[in-house]
């Protein structure tokens, strides 16, 4: 729980010790921290922002300092970059904090404020990156600035952390969109149910994340249309027309119902705000987005960890003030050349993906990234496994919750076996090709009374016939997903690779 983490982050820091995060629950995915393949939870985001924090930590006065279960916060400044940081949480409520001994010629009269936050998503419960709560340009008086939340910011939240970076202010902008412009929680009553309903009617089917105990939380996301005013949602174990009911147990801890800003279609990600290998920062250029710009030479690199919410196209809009050329890599590929502003039409795995851009001619001024979701350009074919060739044990079986209800069982076995599952595609033009593999794995050692282990195997090897002379194996690995027709977001056990055809 980010909020909670925040207490031993800044207990830490506080006694100057390296410590580690305790391993309590499932293998193999960084101490609750990593869930499905390739996604991250709030505590994964947490562990982010902590990680970009440079420069000396400086102290931190807490409302009531050394007590568990309080706000308490962690706080860094670093010169070089003219940036202040701070990561704060653990409270709900009302809450001002206050920067104090702003050194005015590294930041100027003012100061320009991002105010993030990091939401709990639920052990195994993936998560977006670090939501905008607030972008501003503050005054500095006698020293210093304040931020109010639940006054002129929304009010703290016990299980979330939060993220204020200042930078020097004065000619800047305030580009960031909050994603919602409105949001409630709603705490439930101890009911266990999947059919969910607005006013006895418009019901929908939740397919509810499976996990491995009980209060190990995850969540499951879907849209309802509202009218203004009040409305009964109504989760129940039975469909309304009483031939669907409930299968196995599902305990419900709340709803979040919140209203997206439809104006928020892009994520901004500003350079001054990158992971910087041996980059510059420059906040003298004017018109640049947010407080400055990331001046690039050879080598250097500005380092962007973007979610996306699907697997399937983006568009990556690459905004920058020229004076040199670099690389933009996407997991690890180049894709293009930048000389000046551009845009790349790119595949994005659903979930985290590492956006690099490194210096290689001049001083390339790099302003920000944008990314949104497009179509249209990079089109997904899709072969179901029931259609592919067989051979061997392996067998279509029926699944309700795979694509076309049906999966292909048997696959594999000891070394050697001749049990495959053949796919015949076919390529529109040459070249490097993303491929995805939607699978499901209850498969585990056995686990003591409180540590589940899962095991992660290589899901098999791939070969792609290039001719008659022979094929290119890659292996396969696949994450454990606790079952066997896992009930979880369509993209939840998949991996990705690429292919060059």
């Amino acid at each position: 729980m980010p909020g909670q983490m925040i207490q031993w982050a800044s207990a830490i820091e506080d006694s100057k010790v390296d410590a580690d995060i305790a391993y309590w629950n499932i293998d193999g995915n960084l101490s609750d921290s990593a869930v499905q393949s390739n996604r991250g939870n709030g505590q994964w985001w947490l562990l982010n922002a902590y990680g970009k924090m440079s420069g000396h930590t400086v102290k931190v006065t807490p409302p009531f300092p050394n007590r568990s279960y309080t706000l308490q916060g962690v706080a860094t400044y670093d010169k070089s970059k003219a940036q202040a940081r701070t990561l704060l949480g653990g409270a709900s409520g009302n809450g001002r904090v206050q920067f104090r001994n702003i050194d005015s010629k590294v930041f100027g009269r003012s100061v320009h404020a991002l105010i993030q936050e990091i939401p709990w998503t639920g052990q195994i419960g993936d998560s977006a990156q670090p939501e905008v709560v607030a972008e501003m340009d503050e005054a500095v008086v006698d020293g210093g600035v304040a931020f109010d939340f639940g006054s002129a910011l929304p009010a703290l939240k016990e299980s979330s952390a939060y993220q204020i970076v200042l930078t020097p202010g004065g000619d800047t902008t305030s580009p960031a969109v909050p994603p919602k412009v409105w949001k409630a929680a709603y705490e439930a009553e101890g009911a266990a149910h999947i059919f969910l309903r607005v006013d006895g009617k418009a019901e929908q089917e939740i397919h509810t994340p499976l996990g491995y105990k009980w209060v190990v939380w995850d969540h499951a996301d879907t849209k309802v249309e509202l009218t203004k005013g009040d409305h009964v949602i109504t989760l129940a174990a039975r469909s309304l027309d009483g031939n669907r009911a409930t299968k196995g147990d599902t305990i419900i801890d709340k709803i979040d119902l919140s209203l997206p800003d439809l104006a928020a279609t892009q994520s901004i990600y500003e350079a001054e705000y990158a992971g910087l290998k041996g980059a510059s920062l420059d906040y003298t250029v004017k018109k640049a987005s947010s407080s400055g710009v990331a001046v690039l030479e050879n080598g250097q690199t500005a380092t962007f960890w973007v979610c996306s919410p699907r697997d399937g196209e983006s568009t990556l809009h690459v905004d920058t003030f020229g004076g040199g050329v670099a690389g933009l890599a996407v997991n690890g590929r180049k894709v293009r050349n930048l000389a000046a502003s551009a845009e790349a039409k790119v595949f994005l795995t659903g979930g985290v993906n590492k956006i690099t851009v490194t210096g290689e001619r001049g001083r390339l001024r790099l302003d920000r990234i944008r990314a949104e979701s497009t179509a249209g350009t990079l089109n997904t074919t899709w072969y179901e496994a029931e259609g592919a060739r067989l051979a061997g044990t392996a067998q279509v079986t029926a699944s309700s919750l795979a694509g076309g209800g049906k999966s292909v069982t048997g696959i594999g076995g000891e070394r050697g076996n001749a049990n495959t599952l053949t796919f015949d595609v076919t390529a529109p033009v040459a070249g490097r090709y993303a491929l995805t593999v939607r699978y499901s794995d209850p498969e585990q050692s056995p686990a003591t009374h409180y540590n589940p282990d899962p095991l992660a195997r290589h899901g098999g090897r791939l070969r792609q016939r290039r001719d008659a002379t022979g094929a290119v194996p890659a292996h396969l690995p696949r994450q454990q997903l606790l079952a066997t027709d896992h009930p979880g977001r369509p993209e939840s056990g998949r991996e990705h690779h690429l292919v060059r055809i």
